[in-house]
């Protein structure tokens, strides 16, 4: 345990990375309500990481990072965007009840496919109107399209290439950059999610559970 977060750690890290520093890191920018969110963060290799073919995973409460990490800002990076989810887990109807997240994504979305259209991409076999993750779609923008390609096409709308994959991933990258110092850029490029995490940040936003409503 380092400062109250459980980590265990499967596999060895490569020396250059400390599960130790990671974690006092994170302390040092997650408000604590936010990190309280997950109990246990896995390091490790994880053939289930391995099949998906992502470095890291937010499931049933615990985030599970592989232990192939290139320095330690890689390793930090992936474990603040699984934060992500498990405040979208926990904050699921406050953050998109009222559509307003989804609109901007979705607005940028069509945008996005006007400009791939104009550059001779095969966009309209896709549902560019659909928030969710779709393989077929992904695999379009990242074998097809390219995220070098994807990347200069959206600069001025999305927060990294990945971020256009859903609308989960549209969060979670603007999560990810606004406790990574870089707020100015969330609410800039992302002012509805920069709204929501201002207000989730001071812990002013309750957990919402369909049985017993708010509390």
């Amino acid at each position: 345990m380092v400062n109250g977060i459980y980590a265990a750690i499967k596999d060895p890290l490569p020396k250059n990375i400390s599960i130790e520093k990671a974690i006092e890191d994170l302390s040092s920018r997650l408000p604590r309500h936010v990190l309280d969110l997950v109990d246990v963060i896995y390091v490790g290799d994880f053939e289930f990481l391995n099949k998906k073919n992502v470095n890291s995973t937010f499931l049933e409460n615990a985030i599970y990072a592989t232990n192939v990490q290139t320095d330690q800002k890689d390793f930090l990076d992936d474990i603040v965007h699984e934060y992500a989810h498990a405040v979208e887990k926990n904050y699921d109807y406050q953050i998109y009840a009222d559509g307003a997240i989804e609109n901007e994504f979705l607005n940028k979305r069509n945008k996005l496919q006007v400009l791939l259209n104009y550059e001779g991409y095969p966009s309209d076999q896709h549902n560019f109107s659909n928030p969710d993750f779709d393989s077929a779609f992904d695999k379009f923008l990242y074998s097809e399209v390219g995220y070098e390609k994807l990347g200069n096409l959206g600069q001025n709308m999305f927060i990294g290439p990945y971020s256009v994959t859903s609308l989960s991933e549209y969060f979670a990258t603007s999560f990810e950059e606004y406790y990574l110092n870089r707020r100015q850029l969330v609410k800039q490029m992302t002012p509805t999610i920069y709204t929501k995490l201002e207000i989730i940040d001071k812990g002013k936003m309750e957990i919402y559970d369909e049985s017993h409503d708010y509390y």
